[in-house]
């Protein structure tokens, strides 16, 4: 049942994906993603995030435009004890207003073992500046490393464009 699971949100985000690519790419803003995750363990989380908000394209016909944010992100997790694990991982998501739903390619390692997989996602948010989630992991190595399957966390998403004067639509023609 979860690999069917994880098969029909894989297949729903590699749509929202192909249809959100472009747009990402030419419109999208870099942002700065930080966070804390806990899977039986403590991990502090950093990277990087390219997303589009629709209101920097400033349209005053649509309403609530800023609560709706896709991004693509590479981040890496590491372990907050003494021993060295991290999990480098990249993946896409999608936030309306206070719902945030993603998935992401990850792969826990200490340099000698790895523990590859597949992690679907969903939170609250709010507009994708700040949220809390849950996520489970679908892996290889399911021993490596006592990780648990399922992850609760935060994560804050700094200079998403949520507040967007007209300053920077005049720089960068929008």
């Amino acid at each position: 049942m979860k690999h069917i699971t994880a098969f029909i949100l894989f297949f729903l985000m590699d749509t929202a994906v192909i249809f959100g690519q472009s747009t990402l790419i030419k419109k999208g803003k870099f942002a700065g993603l930080v966070g804390y995750n806990y899977n039986h363990r403590h991990w502090a989380e950093v990277g990087l995030v390219r997303g589009y908000r629709s209101n920097y394209d400033y349209d005053p016909s649509m309403i609530a435009s800023e609560m709706f944010y896709s991004y693509a992100f590479v981040s890496s997790e590491f372990l907050l004890e003494n021993t060295f694990i991290m999990c480098p991982k990249f993946g896409y998501h999608i936030v309306l207003a206070v719902l945030d739903v993603g998935i992401q390619v990850i792969d826990y390692t200490d340099f000698h073992t790895h523990k590859f997989g597949l992690q679907p996602e969903i939170g609250l948010s709010l507009g994708g500046m700040i949220g809390a989630y849950y996520r489970y992991s679908l892996t290889t190595n399911k021993d490596a490393f006592d990780i648990s399957n399922h992850n609760f966390g935060i994560k804050i998403i700094i200079g998403s464009g949520f507040f967007i004067d007209g300053d920077w639509r005049k720089k960068h023609n929008r």
